[in-house]
Formats: C-alpha cells, sequence, structure tokens
C-alpha cells in the first residue's frame, strides 16, 4: 500500500507541473515558449522549490520501501541484472501525443500488445520464476492503459503461471 501512495504522490506532483505549465503557457507569446512545456513550471522559484521538496519527498520514500523489499522476499531478477527494467520496445515505442488513433486505443492494438506481454512474461523465464516481474506501462490518458493492464492481469496464462499477482 505504501507503494500505491507514493506513486499516487508522484503522480499530484506531475500534474501540479502540468498544470502551471499550461498556465504559464497560457500567458506568454508563442515566441518565447520553450520546447519541453513541462519545464517551464520551473521559471517560479517558491513553486520549484516546492515541487523540489515534493520529490526529494518522495524520492526518500521510494528508498525506503526498496531497503524493505527484502523483508518482502523481493529480490532484483538476474536477468535484468543492470538497472531491474526491461524496456518492451512495440509498447514503449508507440507514440502518445493529442493527436490519438482510434486503433491505437481499442481492439486490435491493444489484443496485440496484450498478446505480446502476457507471452513475454510467461515464456521467457519459464521454469526460472523465481524472482518478481515488474511491468509498468506508461502514456497520456485515455490511450488504454488500464485496459490493457486489465486484460493482462486477468489473462489465463497469467492466472497459471503467477502465484501471486499485485495491482498497483
Amino acid at each position: 500500500m505504501q507503494l500505491k501512495d507514493v506513486m499516487y504522490d508522484a503522480d499530484d506532483v506531475i500534474d501540479l507541473c502540468q498544470i502551471k505549465a499550461k498556465e504559464r503557457l497560457a500567458g506568454s507569446s508563442s515566441h518565447s515558449r520553450c520546447g519541453f512545456p513541462l519545464l517551464s513550471c520551473f521559471g517560479n522559484p517558491f513553486f520549484a522549490h516546492e515541487i523540489g521538496s515534493k520529490i526529494k519527498d518522495i524520492n526518500s520514500r521510494l528508498e525506503s520501501i526498496a531497503k524493505r523489499r527484502t523483508d518482502l522476499g523481493l529480490t532484483q531478477s538476474p536477468i535484468f541484472p543492470t538497472h531491474g527494467v526491461r524496456r518492451v520496445e512495440s509498447i514503449i515505442s508507440r507514440k502518445t501525443d493529442h493527436l490519438i488513433v482510434v486503433d491505437d486505443i481499442v481492439g486490435e492494438k491493444i489484443e496485440e500488445d496484450t498478446e505480446m506481454l502476457v507471452s513475454w512474461l510467461t515464456e521467457e523465464e519459464k521454469g526460472v520464476r523465481e524472482n518478481v516481474c515488474v511491468v509498468a506501462i506508461l502514456g497520456m490518458g485515455g490511450i488504454g492503459k488500464s485496459t490493457l493492464a486489465k486484460k493482462i492481469f486477468n489473462d489465463p496464462r497469467i492466472e497459471d503461471e503467477f502465484q501471486l499477482k499485485i495491482w498497483l
């Protein structure tokens, strides 16, 4: 539950930055806009300090959770020794901007992505499932992240392969 709370707090910080960036960009001319609108929220030193403090707190809480992972029986997978993260290129490389194509949200694309991720999760380490595997699904709101996650989470092959599943 603590990890979920930290992730919600991190999401809140991102939302605050996005809101501040939109406010700032709405009041500026197109000539003064930077290439990274989210960074424009740091133009106000007081806001930057507030956000920095929140990020430091989130990092501290994440470090505390990471230190306790051994108490929970969680270990880093030997398959991903460098960072414990593996990118699934066809999911990450999919463009997620304000122009959303309906095909990317529903139907075939979600079915393809579900099949690819379920296969990756269940076949790659068949018989070597000693460590915890975490997959993050990232993207803008409304592109089908929750739908994809639910389909993967409830897939019968996942039920058969994993004794324990956690929805964060």
